[in-house]
């Protein structure tokens, strides 16, 4: 494992991840073996979205090889049952592609999981690894992963803690996470933010930061449709908007699918609100052309795993601010002000507020607009799979 000044943290990331070419490396003579497990789409939601790109990415480098263990149970719920059926089945599903996959004897394997699979699954998967003598690394997704270890009772807490001592590396994606386990975990801990894909023809030259004053203000939610995304904070504001400022021209675009707990409660509020329209699922491969339709991203979001959402990421891409709340850490991806505004997690006056400011205030829009797309690059795929890749030792 890479140690020393190969190590990077928080507070030399964006030197770091800019600093070296993107290129895939072709000077390799014999190709190496990368085992991915991970959950791929369906559904189009952070975790599989991230994981897709990532395997995308990889896939550019001709030296590597690679084979993928898709993990992704296809659709949406809030909580896992470890004793029902379907968990069981799923399990027996990821073992018989796992197994096969590793007796191919891979040089490095890549986790992408949840904290519920790094505890049920990874015990068996890193344990195997372990015993083969192979390189294990996890990247676990979201960011409370220190909040759900210290939840943990006896005995699946020293269990957990055992799976975190056998790999090589683990990829934290916030700085709480890497400010946490980095004293229990030293140098095998890495600080990998989220990231995402642009293409050429969606660089910065393409974004157009020019607002009318008296033009209608367009907003756009994308994500998961729950409750704990904030759906239903929006949706009260912009129904007070609507109440209180009649003149006022501000709509709202949802798109994103729908958890089953919460669809007739959606369905039902929406059809109460005349400035918000539902629009379906995207592919992640539009996501950013959309958002450039808009002007400004709105996630209020609460939801308890929060960590480095990528559709924030993704207005970045777009050149569009953000609206969404001073929640766990993401302030490490918004600054009040700057390229967007932080609100109060469930607050619905301080969302109805915001939104109206931005209104007042197109001089204020353009500039959030302006620096929002500067600060992507710091999250470019490209930049950040080629050193995870680095770490693994799997390119050099």
């Amino acid at each position: 494992m890479n140690e020393g000044s190969d190590h990077i943290g928080p507070r030399n990331i964006e030197k770091r991840l800019t600093s070296e070419s993107p290129s895939p490396s072709l000077e390799s003579n014999s190709k190496k073996k990368l085992l991915l497990v991970g959950p791929l789409p369906p559904p189009n939601v952070g975790p599989t979205t991230a994981f897709k790109i990532f395997c995308d990415e990889v896939k550019r480098y001709p030296d590597i090889e690679i084979e993928i263990v898709d993990i992704s149970a296809k659709h949406l719920k809030k909580k896992t049952n470890w004793f029902s059926p379907s968990t069981w089945a799923h399990s027996l599903r990821v073992i018989h592609q796992f197994f096969p996959a590793f007796l191919q004897k891979p040089d490095c394997v890549l986790i992408f999981c949840s904290y519920g699979f790094l505890l049920s699954m990874g015990p068996l998967l890193v344990g195997t690894a372990k015993m083969a003598g192979e390189p294990c690394f996890i990247r676990p997704f979201a960011g409370s992963l220190d909040e759900y270890y210290e939840g943990l009772s006896f005995p699946f807490k020293p269990l957990l803690a055992a799976v975190l001592g056998g790999v090589d590396g683990i990829f934290i994606q916030t700085t709480a996470l890497y400010e946490y386990f980095k004293p229990l975990l030293g140098n095998r801990v890495y600080y990998v933010p989220n990231y995402r894909y642009i293409s050429s023809s969606q660089s910065s030259e393409q974004v157009n930061y020019y607002v009318e004053d008296d033009k209608e203000l367009e907003l756009v939610y994308v994500g998961a449709i729950r409750e704990d995304k904030g759906v239903f904070v929006l949706l009260d504001s912009l129904k007070m908007i609507a109440g209180n400022c009649k003149e006022a021209q501000i709509s709202c675009d949802f798109y994103g699918p729908i958890h089953s707990e919460d669809e007739r409660r959606f369905h039902n509020n929406i059809s109460g609100v005349h400035n918000a329209r539902y629009k379906g699922v995207l592919q992640p491969d539009h996501i950013i052309a959309t958002m450039q339709r808009y002007d400004l991203l709105v996630l209020p979001t609460y939801h308890l795993g929060e960590g480095h959402p990528g559709v924030i990421i993704e207005a970045m891409a777009a050149g569009i601010p953000v609206i969404t709340t001073n929640f766990r850490s993401i302030p490490d991806l918004v600054q009040d002000g700057e390229n967007g505004l932080l609100i109060i997690p469930k607050d619905t006056t301080s969302l109805m507020q915001a939104i109206e400011t931005v209104y007042h205030n197109r001089d204020l829009l353009r500039k959030m607009a302006e620096h929002s797309r500067e600060k992507y690059d710091r999250y470019d795929v490209q930049h950040i799979v080629r050193h995870v890749l680095h770490w693994c030792g799997v390119i050099d």
